[in-house]
């Protein structure tokens, strides 16, 4: 068997629902598409601010603003903490990884010893598949990631070579996911 993808070239509709299914965003909890610039500024802004409307509220003795108001500005500063000392550095890494695994994918050939896409990884080495139609995220135990869009014709193809590897754990899903967990070097 030797099956090449010939349309693994994703267009800008695809490149977009890739980084929409694989980013970190839905973990935010400020997102909205066109203003995402202006709220985080305003985060930065709002942040200081509440800090000193609870002094006010503390000084005034009104304990319901300032209890509000303290809650509200540690948990914008607990958000803004872990985003520039890890979801930036995790966003990045992401945005790295897919960038490579979709240039490694752009030439993809299925054999019977495995897939050829830069080099041959053969299905043993294949620690993980994810499903996310039409998309098919290969995860090596080398932590290297291959994206492929699937044809529907060729996609039985697929899932009988994958049923004959029961080293290959095959997870299928509807929902964003963060692929990052998967590439982490495990401890």
């Amino acid at each position: 068997m030797s099956m090449e993808i010939e349309n693994n070239h994703l267009d800008e509709e695809d490149i977009h629902k890739l980084e929409n299914i694989l980013s970190l965003n839905y973990l935010k909890p400020i997102q909205t598409s066109e203003s995402k610039k202006k709220a985080h500024t305003a985060v930065i802004v709002l942040t200081p601010l509440l800090y000193i409307f609870a002094v006010f509220g503390l000084v005034s003795k009104n304990y319901t603003l300032f209890t509000v108001e303290i809650v509200l500005a540690v948990f914008f500063t607990v958000w803004l903490i872990w985003y520039y000392t890890v979801g930036k550095k995790t966003q990045e890494n992401l945005q790295k990884n897919i960038a490579n695994a979709l240039e490694r994918g752009k030439n993809i050939r299925l054999t019977e010893e495995g897939i050829s896409a830069d080099t041959l990884y053969k299905y043993e080495d294949i620690e993980t598949v994810i499903i996310y139609e039409p998309f098919y995220f290969w995860i090596t135990k080398e932590k290297k990631l291959i994206i492929m869009k699937i044809n529907p014709a060729k996609e039985e193809n697929i899932r009988s070579t994958l049923d004959r590897y029961k080293n290959i754990t095959i997870i299928k899903t509807d929902k964003p996911f963060n692929v990052y967990k998967y590439l982490k070097d495990r401890p």
